[in-house]
């Protein structure tokens, strides 16, 4: 069955982009009945209509189930440029893009320093969305972010597009995380999450932070405009690793992006953007009300005052830090 929203402006003749939701076999009907749940408040969510605007995804115009199996696909309109207002052309991700001699020869794959800028500061904007609107990534990786080309095979980095959400969940109180399966993106994970008790079950609930660390790694990925599995060598724990990432931010960063740039790479990685007991007001698209929690009026305020801080902690160090830093960028605004 496909569920269409009759506003896109859909034609079927525009052609479409299909991201499948592969289910475990191993799931229960209540886990497969959430899985299908999921999907369907994603389609609502990425529709054009309820999606904010600086969120970098593409636009819903429905999702389709599998004949034989429960696995099911969204369907997004294939974009158009900001700029030209014209179809983008082939598909590449950023994990592509860092991979020599992986990327067709007929791409232009050079990008300025400027742009960098720009796409962190965009990226790092999305996911502040993303969470504004009570929803976690859970696999964020450069794979997951995908770029199109002109007619003439330039890469066009300034309009990123965040993909990947099959272990993606609601940010609320109650929710369970579905099984995530090993996969060569476990080291754009955060150590906690790849802890796991004897029952393959996360030691603690999926939080926000996390995508945060995982968007610290592809900044680290964006800054040095190398592969992050080029940082790595056998047997290296998860937390080695993070270690080891760290070390290369503190030494290498600054000469390559500046001292901005690499505090706000860290602040990602250790978490201490959350250290911060000031709140502002956020200068975003507010879509939902804050995740809160239901037991009393005090837990309410509590809960919503939490959401709160650690929402403007993530923007005050990180968003906006990426917005005040040089190469066409100024005061605090994208050019």
């Amino acid at each position: 069955m496909i569920a269409h929203d009759s506003d896109s402006g859909y034609q079927p003749s525009q052609g479409v982009i299909v991201e499948w939701y592969y289910y475990d076999e191993k799931w229960t009907a209540e886990q497969v009945t959430l899985a299908h749940s999921r999907v369907e408040e994603l389609a609502q969510r990425f529709s054009v209509n309820d999606k904010p605007t600086n969120l970098r995804v593409f636009d819903c115009i429905g999702y389709i189930r599998h004949p034989k199996k429960n696995d099911q696909a969204l369907l997004y309109k294939v974009p158009v440029s900001t700029y030209t207002d014209k179809i983008l052309g082939q598909p590449v991700t950023l994990f592509e893009i860092l991979s020599p001699g992986k990327v067709s020869t007929g791409l232009k794959q050079t990008v300025s320093l400027e742009n960098r800028f720009r796409l962190a500061a965009l990226l790092a904007t999305s996911i502040l969305e993303l969470h504004n609107v009570n929803w976690l990534h859970k696999n964020l990786n450069s794979y997951n972010l995908l770029f199109f080309t002109d007619g003439d095979g330039n890469i066009s980095f300034t309009e990123p597009y965040i993909t990947g959400f099959d272990f993606s969940r609601p940010d609320r109180p109650g929710q369970k995380s579905l099984t995530m399966r090993p996969s060569l993106w476990d080291i754009y994970r955060h150590p906690d999450v790849l802890k796991v008790t004897p029952s393959s079950q996360q030691l603690q609930s999926y939080q926000r932070k996390y995508d945060v660390f995982s968007l610290g790694l592809i900044l680290f990925e964006i800054g040095l405009w190398r592969r992050l599995d080029g940082f790595t060598k056998p047997n290296l724990t998860s937390q080695a690793f993070q270690t080891r990432i760290e070390t290369y931010v503190e030494r290498d960063m600054s000469l390559w992006m500046g001292d901005t740039y690499k505090r706000v790479v860290q602040k990602c990685l250790s978490g201490d953007y959350l250290q911060d007991p000031d709140t502002i007001a956020l200068d975003v698209e507010i879509t939902a009300k804050p995740a809160i929690a239901e037991k009393s009026d005090h837990a309410d305020v509590s809960g919503e005052t939490e959401n709160a801080r650690e929402l403007s902690g993530f923007y005050r160090h990180v968003v906006a830090e990426l917005g005040r830093c040089q190469c066409g960028v100024a005061n605090g605004q994208l050019l």
